[in-house]
């Protein structure tokens, strides 16, 4: 294989979560030319990704709008960037962006094989390759999918990677930057630097600002520890309510990086701390250990920190997580992580206290923590680390994860052990 083209024009969570496929293909196609066609808003980020030869932007909104307001100009647009696209013959190309324009600009690609979301000569949506099939399938009963998003990719890619988890490289000049502006607000290599992370893409994904602001609280207080706000420019306000709410000053990031100041800066961390978004992802990439707080709709385990040695918390109660169409008039999962088991987790983490085995004391009633790891197939686990009786849920996720692998990947692999 020489040529292999991924498509993805979501989000920058997303985008980094399909650095493990490239590794894979790297590793077993030492001379592959990937090339990424991405979304602009993240171009900055495309630059540090370790494995692309070539990249190529899609202004995919102006393609939309445009058809409508002016055709020509658009119909040229995509001409010209198919043109440019379409230099190259690929052997393989891998389309992860689930949406109808994707579909069509998939199926106009010069490509002798396409993996992933594309139309026929007819206008019929196909979808290529089963793991891409499982993927569409799956959400109805996501309860019981054991495969973290990463994984079908990696499974539709066809390549199991030597090196697991994400990637990302932060340029030297930039992690200077963040150690001089660190060391201006006072901080030194010596520092423990804890970041946070109050925001998310939406409401019910939020633990609540003013834990965040009791858990510098207590991290400052209690370990000495430096406290760091990152987040969005439209996350601003939060940034504002937790200098408000604590008694310690913060380092107010939020809004004021670009994503690759952002990168330096999560990797100076010696932990984040974080709800479900984009973020968590470029941390778990520079090597920083993360506590994702998993709340509401949000499943981790398709979606959580993708590397050996990160932690999720978690309300162990039967409706989370929830399912996308519900809406809680009371979020309970929010007011069972308390800011008293955050702390106690994170002071374990930095302690280096093991964590083989959390007793189950009234802290962590009705609260489960997990710790990732990646099993004999190279594939992403989360252990739990408060004993419970098993549930039912977790006994057909096992299940189901030898039948799908032996069904939709050992038949036409030799690379997974025996299961």
């Amino acid at each position: 294989m020489k040529n292999v083209l991924i498509i993805n024009l979501t989000r920058m969570g997303d985008l980094v979560q399909t650095t493990p496929v490239m590794a894979g293909l790297k590793h077993n196609y030492p001379d592959v030319c990937i090339t990424l066609l991405a979304n602009p808003a993240f171009s900055e980020i495309c630059q540090y990704i370790p494995f692309v030869d070539r990249l190529f932007i899609l202004q995919i909104d102006k393609i939309v709008n445009g058809i409508t307001q002016n055709f020509i100009t658009t119909f040229r647009y995509i001409h010209d960037i198919l043109d440019e696209i379409n230099k190259i013959k690929y052997d393989l190309v891998i389309n992860f962006t689930h949406t109808p324009s994707s579909a069509i600009l998939t199926s106009l690609i010069n490509a002798k094989r396409i993996s992933g979301l594309t139309i026929d000569r007819q206008g019929h949506s196909l979808k290529i390759n089963p793991w891409i099939r499982y993927f569409f399938n799956v959400i109805p009963g996501r309860a019981y999918n054991p495969f973290h998003l990463c994984d079908v990719y990696i499974m539709a890619g066809g390549a199991i990677p030597k090196e697991k988890g994400l990637h990302l490289r932060v340029p030297y000049d930039i992690e200077e930057w963040a150690k001089a502006v660190l060391y201006r607000k006072g901080i030194t290599d010596r520092d423990l630097v804890i970041g946070l992370q109050p925001g998310a893409s939406a409401e019910d994904k939020r633990w609540p600002v003013s834990s965040f602001a009791d858990l510098a609280n207590r991290l400052t207080a209690d370990l000495g520890a430096k406290i760091v706000l990152t987040g969005s420019a439209k996350e601003i306000e939060y940034g504002r309510k937790i200098e408000a709410l604590s008694r310690v000053r913060p380092l107010n990031f939020i809004g004021k990086t670009d994503l690759k100041e952002l990168t330096a800066l999560l990797k100076r961390c010696n932990l984040f701390i974080t709800n479900d978004t984009g973020p968590l992802h470029i941390a778990t990439a520079v090597g920083t250990t993360c506590i994702d707080i998993s709340l509401a709709s949000v499943y981790f385990k398709e979606t959580g920190p993708y590397g050996d040695g990160h932690y999720v918390i978690q309300a162990d109660i039967p409706c989370c997580p929830c399912s996308f169409a519900t809406t809680c008039k009371d979020m309970i999962c929010k007011k069972i992580i308390s800011v008293s088991s955050v702390f106690e987790l994170a002071k374990n983490i930095i302690e280096k206290k093991g964590l083989t085995n959390i007793v189950d004391s009234s802290l962590w009633k009705n609260i489960q923590v997990y710790r990732s790891y990646f099993d004999r197939n190279g594939l992403i686990e989360y252990r739990p680390l408060i004993r419970r009786p098993l549930k039912k849920e977790i006994l057909f996720r096992y299940i189901y994860k030898a039948t799908w692998l032996n069904l939709l990947y050992k038949k036409n692999h030799r690379d997974l052990p025996d299961i």
